[in-house]
């Protein structure tokens, strides 16, 4: 069976206070101790942009993070370790990785470094080069920190089975029917103004007609004439 420390003390509260408890933790804490370090992607258009620093809420935000935590803690169960703490962090651009992971995942190792601890992640790339994150690797690369980065398997969560590679196409086939329809809506727009211009239409009424008719922006703001003017000379 699995033993969290940070659930005996509260995983927020633990993690915060780490160094208070190292002398008390000198004593008892095992050989084989974790550390969880869990990254996502933010989904703007479906108003997923941040995230909870408490793992376990953040696992009911994201089923990406529920999937790392799930599959880094039956990890640890089934070698009977100890995880001491987790961590997660969301990217900032819906479609790369970058250098801003940096500090989370240095504050993770630090943990690591302090215990004696490993740190444990999801090699997402590992199957199919999928979800590459070179900033993170660079940094694994370059510290001295033991790290193991799990392999990306199916797990079963909630009665069902969860593949994280075929979540990850599923989003990427959503976004890319997202970008087809917001690609026909700015085309039909376009057209829409251009029509009201032609009748004579200062860009106010244009604004104005735009806004009656439920129409908003490309990024759900409400028209107004300077953003008319500036999207179809855009």
């Amino acid at each position: 069976m699995i033993t969290t420390i940070a659930e005996n003390w509260g995983n927020r509260e633990f993690c915060r206070n780490f160094p208070h408890l190292h002398t008390q933790l000198e004593v008892a804490m095992p050989a084989n101790v974790y550390v969880g370090f869990y990254w996502t992607l933010p989904v703007p258009w479906a108003a997923f942009t941040t995230l909870s620093g408490d793992v376990d809420v953040a696992a009911t935000e994201s089923r990406t993070i529920r999937y790392q935590r799930d599959l880094v803690r039956r990890w640890v169960s089934d070698n009977n370790g100890t995880l001491v703490c987790e961590k997660v962090f969301i990217e900032l651009q819906p479609d790369r990785a970058s250098k801003w992971i940096t500090g989370p995942l240095k504050e993770a190792l630090d943990l690591c470094r302090d215990y004696g601890a490993t740190l444990l992640y999801v090699h997402f790339q590992e199957r199919h080069s999928s979800r590459p994150h070179s900033f993170l690797d660079g940094v694994l690369r370059d510290d001295r920190v033991n790290a193991i980065g799990l392999y990306p398997d199916p797990i079963m969560i909630d009665g069902e089975a969860f593949d994280p590679i075929d979540h990850f196409r599923g989003w990427r086939k959503a976004n890319d029917e997202r970008k087809e329809q917001k690609a026909d809506l700015a085309h039909a727009i376009n057209t829409q103004i251009h029509h009201l211009r032609e009748t004579g239409a200062s860009w106010s009424k244009v604004a104005e007609w735009l806004n009656s008719n439920g129409n908003r922006t490309l990024n759900g703001k409400p028209w107004t004439a300077d953003n008319a003017r500036k999207f179809t000379s855009g």
